[in-house]
């Protein structure tokens, strides 16, 4: 689903700028200080022409206090993690894919590309497919999300593999980007927050 402008918090208003209180102000403020760049960079759309936040950012005003520390646990993630930045958004589509999440999909389709995953392997896995042209790694940690978001459980089989490819610590870095993801996809689905167009 796409959204114009003035749709595009699902079922919140886009909280105006003007009127942010204190601690809506010190998040926003952040969100445009290290967010925004990252998404013009990139190429996917982060505000609206109004400086409003858009995708998951817009709930996250709500409650800027969770939201910060929720972020300061998202940028340890991405900055401690052993994943390479392709198997980072391999993970990342496989659950947004999964759960269905719109705005994650968008932007993670084009931050795919962005880290040198073909068009037609970001488009698989933006459709729920396993990457055909990423290697065995790509394979493993897609199916890994894929059969935790869907089923909940890993198959022993798999697990002994990915134990051996990416150790202990891997898997713990596996699991806690889709723990991420998993944050970002319920409350984009909550409130269902569209792409836009």
């Amino acid at each position: 689903m796409a959204a114009g402008n003035h749709d595009l918090g699902g079922r919140l208003p886009l909280i105006d700028t003007a009127a942010l209180s204190p601690a809506q102000q010190r998040f926003h403020d952040a969100a445009m200080a290290e967010q925004y760049p990252w998404s013009l960079k990139a190429g996917f759309q982060f505000v609206t022409d109004d400086q409003r936040l858009i995708g998951p950012y817009n709930a996250f005003l709500r409650r800027p206090e969770i939201a910060e520390k929720f972020q300061e646990f998202a940028k340890a993630e991405s900055q401690y993690t052993s994943l390479s930045p392709q198997l980072r958004e391999v993970v990342i589509l496989a659950v947004g894919s999964a759960w269905g999440s719109d705005y994650e999909v968008y932007a993670h389709r084009i931050l795919a590309q962005a880290a040198g995953i073909s068009t037609g392997d970001a488009d698989g896995l933006a459709a729920g497919r396993s990457p055909e042209q990423l290697g065995r790694e790509a394979e493993l940690v897609f199916a890994l999300a894929r059969q935790m978001t869907v089923e909940h459980h890993i198959e022993q089989a798999l697990y002994d593999e990915a134990l051996s490819t990416f150790g202990e610590e891997g898997l713990f870095d596996i699991a806690v980007l889709m723990g991420v993801y998993l944050t970002v996809s319920s409350v984009l689905n909550l409130f269902a927050v569209p792409a836009p167009e």
